[in-house]
């Protein structure tokens, strides 16, 4: 990607992502219909600091591995009954600014790997290009997304969410890039190369 036009189309389509997560998560209700408040948060953080050790992701039922009692009884409980996955941080987490910072930086890196790939390819059209874009935003989706939906009952309301404000910000971003990357020309001389050479057979 040694061509600027290149690079300036990953930023832009970045800042385009990063603008459209912003407007979704602020903007759009349906980003905060699966949190709640606990009814008493003042005792439910007294229990997690009188039994919580260490910053890290902490499940209730759980069962440590090797024994197969204590296994079959949590997932039990966990399939049919009340069960908790929380993330707990003692000491407190990255600032509202740095979270912001890292989330541009996250978008930039993968604006800059779709870049790469559609700079590749054979077929350089905008419709080839936001295609491309496109299958890999629902290819993270199903591999990064759903899953978690799977094993640790993400609500749905939850996981549509992020499906939708990811395959969106990803489909806008591909517009962008297929707007601005620069047409592929060693595609084009690969593709006229043929031709060439009939007329010289001719």
């Amino acid at each position: 990607m040694k061509n600027p036009r290149t690079l300036l189309a990953a930023l832009v389509a970045a800042v385009v992502l990063f603008l459209w997560q912003s407007f979704a998560h602020m903007a759009l209700p349906w980003s905060h219909s699966a949190m709640g408040p606990f009814e008493d948060a003042a005792t439910i953080e007294r229990t997690l600091k009188d039994n919580v050790l260490a910053d890290g992701i902490y499940m209730l039922p759980h069962a440590a591995p090797g024994h197969q009692e204590a296994w079959e009884a949590a997932h039990r409980q966990a399939t049919e009954g009340f069960s908790v996955l929380a993330i707990v941080t003692l000491s407190g987490k990255k600032s509202f600014g740095e979270c912001l910072a890292w989330q541009f930086l996250f978008n930039l890196i993968g604006a800059l790997l779709v870049t790469f790939l559609l700079t590749k390819l054979s077929h350089d059209g905008m419709g080839c290009r936001m295609g491309v874009t496109v299958f890999f935003s629902l290819f993270t989706a199903a591999t990064a997304i759903l899953p978690n939906w799977a094993w640790f009952a993400y609500p749905n309301s939850y996981t549509s969410f992020a499906v939708f404000t990811h395959v969106i910000g990803w489909t806008l971003a591909g517009l962008v890039l297929a707007k601005m990357i620069p047409k592929n020309e060693a595609a084009d001389s690969d593709s006229t190369a043929p031709a060439a050479e009939e007329e010289v057979v001719d």
